[in-house]
């Protein structure tokens, strides 16, 4: 997906030039170059910048990872031309948190624990809760103080380690799932559908910025929506639209919104 530098804000700019800076380092050092954690939408920048930049045999390649497949936060490395680029060599170590399976640990509690050390959130990548244990990637050296200084989230006992090479990290999203039909494909059909408002305010709220697919703000009600793209919506969450291509007898659209819980 493309995004243009009129659509960055100021912090992206940033680091735009940032990426911009790392590739020439990597050039010049021939070492690998990597980033802290980015968000979804701090990815699909720095993947167009670095694609722009990136785009020949003599210039470094480049990958984003998250310490496991399906992160949702990543590091961007930067490759030396002609070097290999191995997930191996990313800074990120996975933590392991275990505790009584009756007790109830939230992602909220698990980032306010590790950030009262003192960690600031680009070094912490995702926190996936689980019955009884959790994972949280981070940066090599957050790691190390984690697994040294964390033995209680709020008032649970934890008991905290570098994860095993056999332990399986897998994020478990959950989804509310509705089907719909829609008279086209369009963006404001589309909206009006998954948060179940009119078409009206529909494009209220896109036209006033609150609206962003795959992650890039959109302003226009006639941008088309296509099968697979994430829908972000100020106030309401976020929705995976997937369209089956079927229609009704009156040549409506079958479409099912799934939501995020």
């Amino acid at each position: 997906m493309s995004i243009s530098e009129a659509e960055l804000n100021r912090d992206e700019k940033i680091l735009a030039a940032h990426l911009s800076d790392m590739v020439e380092d990597c050039c010049k050092s021939f070492r690998p170059c990597f980033t802290f954690f980015l968000t979804e939408r701090e990815c699909v920048v720095a993947e167009n910048v670095l694609g722009r930049l990136c785009g020949s045999e003599d210039t470094p390649c480049f990958l984003a990872y998250g310490g496991y497949e399906g992160a949702q936060r990543r590091v961007m490395g930067i490759f030396p031309p002609y070097g290999e680029a191995d997930f191996s060599l990313f800074p990120i170590t996975a933590v392991k948190f275990t505790y009584r399976r009756e007790d109830k640990l939230s992602h909220r509690d698990f980032l306010g624990c590790l950030m009262n050390l003192q960690i600031e959130r680009r070094l912490i990548g995702d926190i996936i809760c689980d019955e009884g244990k959790a994972f949280a990637l981070m940066n090599d050296n957050a790691a190390e103080l984690a697994v040294s200084s964390v033995t209680k989230v709020g008032r649970v006992g934890v008991k905290t380690a570098i994860a095993d090479k056999s332990d399986l990290i897998v994020r478990h999203d959950f989804f509310k799932e509705t089907s719909a039909s829609v008279a086209s494909m369009r963006l404001d059909c589309i909206l009006a559908s998954a948060v179940n408002i009119s078409r009206e305010k529909a494009a209220i709220l896109i036209r006033s910025g609150g609206v962003s697919v795959n992650h890039i703000q959109r302003e226009s009600v006639s941008h088309t929506v296509n099968d697979g793209d994430l829908l972000s919506v100020k106030g309401f969450g976020r929705f995976l639209i997937s369209a089956d291509g079927g229609e009704t007898r009156k040549g409506r659209l079958h479409i099912t919104v799934e939501k995020y819980l």
